[in-house]
């Protein structure tokens, strides 16, 4: 489909003046004369010379896509006669493969014009900018996105375990996936979402948004708000099945989802530290208070080694809960996979 330049953001730029995405024809009228009035030479450079540009850029490609057209309705989808073999707007696999033997077996020669000569031609004449693209995309993935890695936000140049790696690389990817994609999913076709996030322009721009990313948590939180509150209705179901009502997996996954991401951003770093919570510091100062920096276990009291003791024992049953919340948490996660997807 194409995009007209005079009805882009920066057209509007241009003009001086926004221009509506939908209006009544009097609505329309109103805005022309007052864009017009409001900046006459602007508007001519916009509406008139811009768009001038554009028909010249895309006259090839027009030209090409008129003929693709035609011999698609006049030979495959035959739109002007009621015997036509039209192709499927969606359908299952054993749908495709019935509508291939029976548009093939009507017109041969038209089937193949339509499916393959066409594809054909569609293939050659995107092949440069298909090339383009691919550069495009990798560039992205490969030092962007990143999306062959799990990243985290551990400090850079320290020693990590690969148990702590293997969580904090999950989590923070998985953060990521919200701020980002799923921001990304709430705004990309809401204009008054992306006025209300304050979506930056260069984000909706296919030629500016892969240098960037753009993160936005309230955005996300949304579209997981949103979703949570999908249910099944009569667009699915019928009003007399058991789960007519009721959430939909989706609705089950963003809960899910919300659960997570709000106990990694929130919940797990409130935790309080062990050593602090537990009195192991404090025993540590008050002993170095008694002792100097050159005490020893092996010099303790019987009361100062029941203590520690204590404290020790207090300490290990914290630590273990930690870790089997974390292997819960991580475990939830891992079995959400195949809902993170864009």
């Amino acid at each position: 489909m194409r995009n007209y330049w005079t009805c882009s953001k920066f057209a509007d730029w241009l003009r001086g003046t926004a221009k509506p995405n939908s209006a009544t024809s009097e609505e329309w009228s109103k805005w022309n004369n007052d864009a017009k009035s409001a900046h006459p030479f602007r508007w001519w450079l916009t509406e008139e010379a811009l768009d001038t540009l554009d028909d010249a850029w895309n006259y090839i490609p027009g030209k090409i896509n008129d003929v693709r057209y035609y011999l698609n309705n006049r030979y495959t989808t035959k739109t002007h006669a009621l015997t036509s073999t039209p192709k499927l707007d969606a359908g299952t696999s054993e749908q495709w493969n019935k509508w291939n033997k029976d548009a093939k077996l009507a017109h041969p020669f038209r089937f193949w014009l339509a499916e393959e000569a066409l594809s054909d031609l569609d293939n050659a004449w995107n092949y440069i900018p298909g090339k383009i693209s691919s550069v495009r995309y990798y560039i992205d993935n490969r030092f962007l996105s990143k999306t062959h890695a799990l990243t985290s936000r551990l400090s850079k140049g320290q020693w990590h375990e690969f148990e702590e790696r293997l969580l904090h690389s999950t989590f923070d990817s998985f953060v990521d996936f919200i701020e980002i994609d799923t921001a990304w999913n709430h705004c990309m076709w809401n204009d008054d979402a992306q006025k209300k996030f304050n979506m930056p322009w260069w984000r909706g721009q296919w030629y500016t948004r892969w240098f960037r990313r753009w993160r936005c948590a309230e955005a996300a939180i949304a579209h997981l708000e949103w979703e949570m509150t999908l249910k099944y209705n009569e667009e699915w179901i019928k009003k007399t099945d058991p789960l007519y009502g009721k959430p939909t997996p989706q609705a089950k996954a963003a809960k899910e989802k919300w659960a997570l991401y709000y106990w990694w951003k929130h919940v797990r770093p409130q935790r309080a530290d062990a050593y602090d919570y537990c009195g192991w510091t404090q025993y540590c100062e008050d002993t170095r208070a008694k002792d100097g920096d050159s005490w020893l276990f092996s010099k303790e009291s019987k009361k100062d080694k029941k203590r520690s003791k204590a404290i020790l024992d207090a300490m290990d049953r914290l630590e273990k809960q930690y870790d089997a919340e974390d292997e819960e948490m991580l475990i939830r996660l891992v079995k959400l996979r195949k809902s993170l997807w864009t």
